[in-house]
């Protein structure tokens, strides 16, 4: 067997295949078993008729397709291996020689796993960093007077989460004491609901800025890696999308179609709208995914199991391979992003 292995400019892999007659024709016995399982021939039972008659009503090619069939499954395989090509998805099969008196021949391409050469990510990330300390220090030249506008603006939020808490128990209720200890014993003073409050918002300011400080170095290191990310990869980030946006549309009470009709476009227009946001997507992934091996930051099988037991806990009807690849996904990224961001 001769193989030769091309890359598309699509990014997939073409593996051409040529086996040579001698070898090709031993899989006529495989071939015409196959055959002889499928076909119903008056005067015999299905499995049963003799060759000669078999491929005298359905002719040759009927057994070579068949071989060619065996042949593949078994070949591609093997190339594949041979060649250690990272493929994501099924391939597509090109029949190019089949015949009974020459070699076979057959093309394959399949998308497979981009090949990534990692910039400085260290480097970018600490870049990253210093440029949003800069930033943060352009924002607040005099430290006392940001540090009192940003204390008089958490309480103004404060503020305004009580307010709104009031107002959803009802007209005339009051923000006091009484009102705190309505949420329990925890808050036996409405100071102290202020505190857990002032405590939340801090938390999600704390958040945002992180959230910030990693959507910086991520964009950092996607302008510097160029790579072409399968389409299977992007088409897969996208079904996550359009799906996030149809299970949040149905728990509103809502049904998918009357949101597409309200928003005038079609899922093929959205699926269009979201290729450009998902391709960066997958990039993203492709390169946490990279930097996880190159520093040995992939989670371990414990780490993977617990929280794959808490989630299918809360949701038992999820299936447990799919949570077991995002949990795997989600640590790792965390390992990553952590890494990059101290």
């Amino acid at each position: 067997m001769k193989t030769e292995i091309k890359k598309r400019e699509d990014g997939d892999m073409e593996i051409n295949v040529n086996i040579p007659n001698v070898e090709f024709m031993k899989y006529w016995d495989k071939g015409f078993k196959a055959v002889q399982e499928k076909v119903e021939i008056d005067g015999f039972r299905k499995g049963n008729a003799p060759e000669d008659v078999i491929v005298s009503k359905y002719g040759e090619m009927a057994v070579l397709e068949e071989m060619a069939n065996v042949a593949i499954n078994e070949t591609y395989i093997k190339a594949i291996v041979d060649n250690k090509l990272n493929v994501i998805d099924h391939p597509h099969i090109h029949i190019v020689k089949l015949s009974a008196a020459d070699d076979f021949v057959y093309m394959a391409h399949a998308p497979v796993y981009p090949e990534v050469t990692l910039p400085d990510y260290k480097k970018i990330a600490k870049e990253v960093k210093s440029n949003l300390a800069k930033d943060t220090k352009k924002e607040s030249d005099d430290k006392d007077d940001a540090v009192k506008v940003e204390k008089k603006n958490l309480e103004a939020e404060i503020d305004k989460v009580l307010t709104e808490l009031a107002a959803g128990r009802g007209e005339g209720t009051v923000v006091d004491d009484a009102f705190a200890q309505s949420f329990g014993e925890h808050f036996p003073t409405l100071e102290s609901l202020r505190a857990k409050v002032r405590e939340n918002l801090e938390l999600e300011k704390a958040s945002a800025i992180k959230e910030k400080h990693r959507a910086a170095i991520l964009e950092e290191l996607l302008k510097v890696t160029d790579t072409k990310i399968p389409m299977i990869m992007v088409e897969g980030e996208i079904d996550k999308m359009i799906g996030q946006i149809e299970h949040d549309v149905t728990n509103m009470g809502s049904k998918w179609a009357d949101y597409l009709t309200h928003t005038g476009k079609t899922e093929e227009v959205l699926r269009k709208e979201y290729e450009g946001m998902a391709t960066k997507r997958a990039l993203s992934q492709v390169i946490l995914t990279e930097i996880a091996k190159k520093e040995s930051l992939m989670p371990n099988v414990d780490e993977i199991d617990v929280e794959v037991i808490r989630i299918m806990t809360v949701t038992p009807n999820a299936k447990e391979e799919n949570v077991k690849g995002h949990v795997t996904q989600m640590i790792m990224n965390e390992k990553v992003l952590k890494m990059l961001e101290a």
